[in-house]
């Protein structure tokens, strides 16, 4: 899974595999230089909606931004809205759910639904870069992976939510997003401040993905070689580009002809190539090294695992066992209603990748099988209002 990963900040100029450009207000050609506190001012406040900005430090140090939009502008009402927490994927970050405008945002049509939207940013992400003892430079700042966003950063900001609301929330997910909130729930973390949840294009289980290059390059173990030749860098972050083209030879131009977006996530249906300059400038986001590594241990194992440290005595170190410690969805409580939601065109969670989870929850479930859709669809697609975000505000207001 790697190697796309690494290629990722040339990956949205493959725009063949979308569909053709809808109007993009405020975005467009025009470059969006983002502050760290711009989150707001750049991407909401511009739309007329509210918004506020939360920080809330982790355990182990890592200082993480939440974004409220406490109501909508237009449509439903509600002296006491639903809260509902919306969690970005690897490489993304929390304005995934507000740059399109406000009619295809789930960020925005659910504030419109008369719910609180709040958007988390994770460790790493351009929102949330800060650390009570290190600067995102130090090496030691990106000793992670997905296992401590699902036990330090989802209970942070979660837990912020419902202390400010007093209400159970709702949880909406894509990718990674997903994998984190089934690790923490099948721990028993936050079963009680979270009422139902959302799993757009779930990614638990990995072994039957049919992604071309991120297959190929977990299979040849190349998540490995880069661990060992960037280990001091420790981040695969946008400032990454120089390194992309000496890795490539050159070229975002040469990945254009190759078509790579579809490739790595599955031909998009509905991708709007009017985001492309958006991505070129502000994704991939920042994600440790080590996150991909673990990544791509999932494709090799077909495990839902913690990080494997590659030896008896690491793993013993870290978990009193040889071997890491496999996360059960079965653990979730029955009465935990789901909605899984996932597409027939995705190579990352794949239709196999899906009922695998399925078969192993025992939890109260609902699914949307969606044939022509792949990975970025269920977020950034032209047709997702009515064929992703009008079913989960169904199923939000069902339970």
């Amino acid at each position: 899974m790697v190697l796309p990963l690494l290629l990722a900040a040339c990956l949205a100029v493959a725009a063949s595999a979308a569909a053709p450009s809808a109007t993009f207000p405020n975005h467009g050609k025009q470059i969006l230089r983002f502050a760290e506190d711009s989150f707001c001012s750049t991407l909401v406040l511009v739309h007329g909606y509210p918004c506020q900005e939360f920080k809330v430090t982790t355990p182990d140090g890592y200082i993480l931004r939440v974004h409220r939009i406490p109501h909508g502008v237009a449509g439903v009402s509600s002296p006491s809205p639903k809260p509902v927490f919306l969690q970005h994927g690897v490489l993304q970050g929390g304005d995934d759910w507000v740059f399109y405008p406000p009619r295809n945002s789930l960020g925005f049509v659910l504030a419109d639904e008369g719910f609180d939207v709040w958007i988390g940013n994770l460790r790493g992400t351009h929102w949330s870069r800060q650390h009570v003892s290190y600067s995102s430079g130090d090496k030691a700042y990106w000793d992670w992976t997905w296992d401590e966003h699902a036990q330090y950063d989802l209970p942070a900001m979660l837990n912020l939510v419902h202390e400010n609301t007093g209400s159970e929330l709702y949880y909406v997910g894509h990718s990674q997003g997903t994998l984190i909130a089934l690790a923490a729930f099948s721990e028993s973390k936050l079963m009680n401040v979270v009422r139902a949840a959302v799993l757009l294009s779930p990614i638990a289980y990995l072994k039957g993905m049919t992604s071309t290059l991120s297959r190929l390059a977990a299979l040849l173990y190349m998540d490995q070689v880069r661990f060992f030749f960037l280990s001091n860098l420790c981040s695969l972050d946008p400032r990454c580009a120089d390194l992309l083209v000496l890795v490539t030879g050159n070229s975002c131009n040469f990945l254009k002809s190759l078509h790579v977006f579809a490739f790595w996530t599955g031909r998009n249906c509905c991708f709007n190539a009017s985001l492309t300059s958006y991505y070129r400038q502000f994704e991939p986001q920042g994600s440790s090294t080590k996150n991909l590594v673990h990544l791509a241990q999932m494709v090799r194992t077909g495990l839902f695992a913690k990080f494997d440290y590659g030896s008896s005595l690491g793993n013993i170190r870290a978990y009193s066992q040889v071997v890491p410690p496999t996360y059960e969805p079965a653990n979730i409580p029955k009465s935990f209603p789901v909605f899984l939601v996932y597409g027939g065109k995705d190579t990352l969670s794949t239709a196999q990748g899906v009922q695998e989870l399925a078969k192993r929850l025992v939890c109260t479930q609902q699914t949307l099988f969606l044939p022509n859709y792949a990975h970025a669809d269920f977020v950034v697609g032209t047709r997702a209002r009515q064929d992703v975000f009008d079913p989960v505000i169904k199923f939000i207001k069902a339970n």
